[in-house]
């Protein structure tokens, strides 16, 4: 149950933020990616900034995620005619698949390799869930130069749990995984759109061998990543600024928008890790080619 909320918190904050055009069906992908990349800035903004503990924090995201989810789906019902494009959708098909897994395996169990994943995130994480908050003198703070968006999301994820355990956050990095997949997916769709195909549920085949081909080559590596670490999460964040930086060349995409999600995405990758700001002079470059 704390699984699904925590999935459904994310589904209903991607469902409140707009596309990356006018039609915001065609990015529902795109928009669970943004959202599941972008809580850590609402964490560090939340607590760190304005020191509003991380529970609170929590069930104020959880209460607005879930709620705009039953408010569009109480006003979408009536309209049931493309309600295939939702459930053929990977965001949901592949954590539908997740759950039937762990279902049958009786829950998912997590066991953290004991280095640097437990020194440098696991720790930080427990010991903000415990006080709950990041500023406090019961943490014992290290490695300076290592920002703290990572921490804080793996603690947040424990809250729905009411306890600390290091399995609770394993389901952070597939989210996260599944909302890059699922912008492919939305990528694939748009480029049938635009050579003028219209797209049918045969026709949704196409960007779903996209999505498996990228699977079957590892090219974000395993679809369940293994470790609590950063690097997944900093790797989704490249691809999401590349390939949206990919979507502002095109006339249809609302250009303003795709600049104020690389800006978001930038910020976002920078909290997980500052090895994002390697991705800057990309971006720059990204800014200017919307000015041509």
């Amino acid at each position: 149950m704390p699984y699904f909320l925590l999935f459904l918190t994310l589904f209903g904050l991607g469902m409140l933020l707009p596309g990356l055009s006018r039609n915001r069906v065609d990015w529902l992908g795109f928009r669970f990616f943004a959202a599941a990349l972008g809580t850590p800035l609402y964490l560090f903004l939340g607590n760190v900034l304005l020191s509003v503990s991380v529970s609170v924090l929590t069930w104020c995201l959880a209460a607005l995620g879930i709620g705009f989810f039953g408010y569009a789906l109480l006003k979408g019902w009536p309209d049931r005619s493309k309600l295939y494009l939702y459930v053929i959708h990977p965001v949901l098909i592949l954590p539908f698949i997740l759950c039937v897994i762990a279902v049958y395996q009786g829950g998912i169990e997590y066991l953290p390799f004991p280095g640097d994943e437990v020194a440098s995130w696991l720790k930080y994480a427990r010991q903000i869930y415990v006080v709950d908050s990041f500023w406090s003198k019961n943490i014992d703070y290290h490695l300076g130069g290592y920002t703290n968006g990572w921490p804080l999301y793996v603690a947040f994820s424990n809250v729905y749990f009411g306890e600390f355990s290091d399995s609770h956050a394993a389901i952070l990095p597939f989210l996260m995984h599944v909302g890059l997949l699922g912008f492919v997916f939305d990528v694939g769709k748009y480029f049938l759109r635009r050579s003028g195909v219209v797209v049918s549920l045969h026709l949704s085949l196409f960007p779903w061998a996209l999505v498996f081909l990228l699977l079957a080559l590892e090219a974000s590596w395993i679809l369940f990543p293994t470790f609590q670490v950063v690097d997944f999460p900093l790797l989704y964040a490249f691809l999401g600024v590349f390939l949206i930086g990919l979507m502002g060349q095109f006339e249809e995409v609302n250009l303003n928008r795709v600049a104020v999600y690389l800006g978001l995405l930038f910020a976002a990758g920078y909290l997980i890790k500052m090895t994002m700001l390697a991705a800057g002079p990309a971006i720059g470059v990204f800014w200017l080619s919307f000015l041509w």
